[in-house]
């Protein structure tokens, strides 16, 4: 099942030039995420930033709120999937997320993690970690056996 689940998270990523701020603010962009999303999200799905901004909300357009609470500061916001790692009922994602706020030339880089559970084939829950450390801790992962340290 470690499979299924990773490949089915794998196929959830954006592609690396996508704007998540142009994404998840515009009403007709999110009815679209919300078609696709609406058969492998479980009715009561979980989702929620850990470590610097915690909020955690439930739902499909809890999902929604959550990336409207972390973008609220961002002019721009896009993420790089750096790998997925099925461990079981979790999936970990570790990413690559780049930001710029107004005002910026330049972006800022986070390397950050999330950690979507599965179960009966649903998510049930998509946690997003701005300390990849707490990611492999969530999944039960030593970050150096994978050279991420």
């Amino acid at each position: 099942m470690s499979d299924e689940n990773a490949e089915l998270i794998e196929a959830l990523q954006v592609e690396p030039e996508v704007d998540l701020v142009e994404l998840f603010r515009d009403d007709q962009a999110w009815a679209n995420i919300d078609a696709t999303l609406g058969p492998v999200f479980h009715d009561d799905v979980e989702s929620g930033f850990v470590g610097h901004h915690e909020s955690r909300n439930r739902g499909r357009l809890g999902f929604r709120q959550t990336w409207l609470e972390w973008l609220e500061p961002w002019e721009s916001y896009r993420t790089e999937t750096d790998r997925v790692i099925g461990c079981g009922d979790d999936v970990l994602v570790l990413v690559n997320d780049y930001g710029r706020k107004p005002g910026m030339t330049a972006e800022v880089r986070l390397f950050g993690a999330a950690v979507w559970t599965v179960r009966d084939g649903l998510i049930t829950r998509a946690l997003f970690y701005t300390d990849r450390e707490d990611a492999f801790s969530e999944v039960g992962l030593d970050a150096a056996i994978l050279g991420d340290e």
